[in-house]
């Protein structure tokens, strides 16, 4: 029998054992490679945007001692805000110094007085400004329904709220992502940016999260 065939077959072989090697390889890769993680805050009230930063509730659910109040998303709702300090007195809280609380996985952003619920939470995060309907004229009830919801965005960058459009997102990512606002502009038609512009701010914060 020749040397060919047989170096052949060993050339072959050779190749087989190579390729399968980098495919163990690569699975090994895909295996190995670190998922993004997934950032947990600290359930309570914060009065500034740092302190949530930072993962240190000014108050929990313990230290407000809300009555019998089991969430703080319904003490936020009373006409005033009551908590017992160290020393067990009664203290009075301004709505005013509360930038918003943490509660079941969701953050509040107080503004005018009321909780707003963010929806998607990031450097750009997204939320519905909405303001409950009075049962009556001079009635301290209200109802759960909102007379009107207007979306917004909080920068957390800066600590501004802005209108949720095409042209401020467009505004704020033109210096800080300019390969997604590449993407952004290259879509079709202004209708179709508005379409997408809440799925756009979600990859912006899924590459720049908090």
């Amino acid at each position: 029998m020749s040397s060919s065939p047989i170096r052949f077959y060993l050339i072959l072989l050779l190749l087989l054992v190579s390729g399968i090697q980098q495919q163990i390889f690569a699975q090994d890769s895909a295996v190995n490679k670190r998922l993004p993680e997934t950032t947990t805050y600290s359930d309570g009230l914060y009065t500034s945007q740092a302190s949530f930063l930072d993962h240190h509730p000014d108050f929990t659910t313990s230290t407000l001692n809300m009555g019998g109040i089991k969430t703080i998303r319904n003490w936020f709702k009373n006409d005033s805000l009551f908590y017992k300090n160290s020393e067990c007195v009664k203290t009075f809280l301004e709505r005013k110094k509360v930038w918003g609380f943490y509660e079941d996985g969701s953050l509040y952003l107080q503004k005018n007085g009321y909780a707003h619920k963010v929806n998607n939470l990031g450097e750009l995060s997204f939320f519905n400004e909405s303001y409950p309907l009075v049962k009556a004229p001079f009635s301290p009830v209200s109802l759960d329904q909102t007379k009107e919801i207007t979306p917004r965005l909080y920068d957390f960058k800066t600590g501004n709220i802005m209108d949720y459009n095409v042209d401020d997102f467009s505004r704020i990512i033109k210096d800080r992502d300019p390969d997604l606002l590449l993407k952004y502009q290259a879509l079709e038609s202004n209708k179709k940016r508005r379409q997408l512009l809440l799925r756009f701010i979600e990859l912006y914060n899924d590459k720049h999260p908090l």
